[in-house]
């Protein structure tokens, strides 16, 4: 049965990760638990939040998950965010990581309020 930790707002079964993406060099394909995979210590998966109203990647203003403030207050390196931002509405896990990698559909999203000198952390797509 599956353990489930998170927040009020969402939650992660930490005994299916049906993936075959990476997160900080960590490969995600094989279903195992975030434990074994080294998540709980790279997300902070205590909460997580689900975030009904993230309902696109991108350009769709405060729908955006790219219009999450990540410069300063709660959206900080090894945050994650539920959001409906995959196809048909689909619910994603995306995690806040240090780094200068472009936007590219489907793993990463700068946020706008990126900034190559002082603020260098993308959205990475996690499942």
């Amino acid at each position: 049965m599956p353990r489930p930790f998170g927040g009020v707002y969402g939650s992660v079964f930490e005994d299916a990760v049906p993936t075959t993406r990476t997160i900080g060099g960590v490969d995600l394909s094989q279903n195992r638990t975030l434990a074994e995979l080294g998540i709980v210590g790279l997300v902070d998966a205590t909460f997580v939040p689900f975030r009904p109203d993230l309902t696109s990647v991108s350009g769709a203003g405060a729908a955006s998950l790219d219009s999450l403030v990540t410069a300063t207050g709660q959206w900080t390196v090894g945050r994650a965010v539920f959001g409906r931002t995959g196809a048909s509405g689909g619910v994603q896990m995306w995690a806040l990581v240090a780094g200068t990698n472009a936007t590219a559909a489907g793993q990463y999203q700068r946020p706008l309020d990126y900034n190559g000198s002082t603020n260098q952390k993308v959205w990475q797509l996690v499942a």
